[in-house]
């Protein structure tokens, strides 16, 4: 009884860390959104930033685009001024979704260290 009263106990433990650990996912006016999944992206000294304050959109339509996004804050910038990176400034990296990779993408980290990335994807 004891056995079956753990394994029991360690089932219901999993099954809770799989709920925790799965992103936010809303359906909103046709859209997929999916929140909180991780992101790496630049800081301002060209170093790497990883955050989980993430919004990813997949728009089901015919143009086929989707959109992703995240953001955080308090990243190093020692220039003194906002810094601008995307597929070229970035010696040629791709982003990559979860709705696939693209080079259509853009970063801004202001001066204050506050680092967005968008990332544009064609899904069909």
């Amino acid at each position: 009884m004891k056995r079956i009263l753990k394994s029991l106990a360690v089932l219901t433990a999993a099954a809770a860390l799989v709920v925790v650990m799965m992103p936010s996912l809303a359906v909103a006016d046709g859209a997929i959104v999916i929140k909180d999944q991780a992101c790496g992206l630049f800081d301002g000294d060209g170093g790497f930033e990883f955050t989980t304050d993430t919004i990813q959109v997949g728009t089901p339509s015919s143009n086929c685009n989707s959109t992703i996004s995240c953001k955080t804050k308090g990243v190093a910038n020692s220039t003194g001024k906002a810094v601008h990176w995307d597929f070229d400034s970035s010696g040629g990296i791709s982003c990559g979704t979860g709705f696939g990779s693209t080079t259509d993408w853009h970063e801004i980290v202001s001066k204050s260290g506050v680092a967005h990335l968008i990332c544009h994807v064609k899904t069909c």
